[in-house]
């Protein structure tokens, strides 16, 4: 995905080659620039999820949380400027929903990874921060083979707090 990152800001600022990529075969767009294959695997993934979406939009109930499509289709008539009508055009909001989808995962995958990165350094080149950050998760985690919830990591003080 790294290589792909720098795209995002190829296509804000030359929008016509979004709409080049987009239009143009993915092995056609893979094979002239092999660094979009992480754009076109991301929109794959993403695109499947609105295509189940958009033909039944009951399977957004069934999620245990909400996502983007929850606050962008369902706010669709709360002054969202550029999102279509569902009932008017499908493929227009299908087309909005994978850009929108694509640039909040790009950049959001950016700056959490270099939050995490930053965070790493900090946590190893204090002993004693890392100890106690080692303490913790062993604590909470004596079986590392066995998944550990997300609810449980957010019940860790001192995980929560550096």
């Amino acid at each position: 995905m790294d290589a792909t990152l720098h795209l995002c800001w190829v296509f804000k600022h030359i929008p016509f080659l979004r709409t080049l990529v987009d239009t143009c075969p993915p092995s056609i767009a893979m094979a002239l620039m092999p660094k979009t294959k992480g754009y076109f695997d991301q929109a794959a993934q993403l695109g499947g999820q609105i295509d189940e979406i958009l033909d039944n939009p009951m399977v957004m109930q069934a999620a245990e949380y909400d996502t983007m499509y929850h606050f962008f289709i369902t706010k669709q008539g709360d002054s969202k400027e550029g999102l279509p009508k569902i009932s008017e055009d499908k493929a227009k909001v299908k087309k909005w929903l994978l850009h929108e989808g694509l640039n909040l995962r790009f950049a959001g995958s950016e700056t959490v990874g270099n939050a995490c990165t930053i965070a790493a350094f900090f946590v190893l080149r204090d002993p004693m921060v890392k100890y106690k950050l080692e303490k913790e998760l062993k604590d909470a985690w004596p079986d590392v083979d066995e998944p550990l919830g997300y609810e449980a990591l957010e019940r860790l003080p001192y995980l929560v707090s550096s």
